[in-house]
């Protein structure tokens, strides 16, 4: 894939964000017009809470697209996807490999949904099974991201066998 296909990936998802974003406040206004007027509203989604989606930097340095905002976080992505959300966003933030066990520390005091049992194990199989190969093994217990081009072992569903 070359930079002026991902280019065009990036455009397709930002048009595709900002049309959702543009139906959703015309169906809020339709709404706000109604004799419904008086009902409440809290079933109607905020933009605020669609996903934020960032995107940044140059084919060199690798697009670092990934972060959204926490409330898009909800049960319509499985655990397991949010805590590979969660990592990425902290591998992102270091600019390095991180531990396993950092990952699990600090889902639990930011309170995001850990897989499973919710133990390290849980987090190695997420990271491992990752449909999007995201991650890079760079050591035992310790991860990277390879769209930032840490050095390791890829890992994910196109990489099986790669655990611990």
């Amino acid at each position: 894939m070359n930079e002026k296909e991902l280019n065009r990936i990036f455009e397709e998802i930002i048009e595709g964000q900002r049309s959702l974003q543009e139906k959703i406040i015309r169906l809020k206004l339709l709404l706000s017009d109604s004799e419904s007027q008086e009902k409440s509203n809290s079933n109607i989604a905020d933009e605020s809470k669609l996903p934020t989606l960032h995107i940044g930097g140059s084919m060199k340095n690798g697009y670092n697209f990934f972060e959204i905002n926490e409330d898009y976080l909800d049960d319509e992505i499985t655990d397991a996807e949010k805590i590979r959300i969660f990592a990425t966003k902290l591998i992102t933030e270091k600019n390095r490999p991180i531990k396993v066990k950092f990952i699990h520390e600090k889902a639990i005091e930011s309170k995001i949904d850990l897989p499973g049992k919710g133990t390290l194990s849980n987090i190695i199989i997420a990271i491992t099974k990752d449909p999007k190969n995201r991650f890079v093994k760079f050591s035992k217990g310790v991860y990277g991201l390879a769209q930032l081009n840490h050095r390791g072992k890829n890992v994910g569903f196109d990489f099986p066998n790669i655990t611990r």
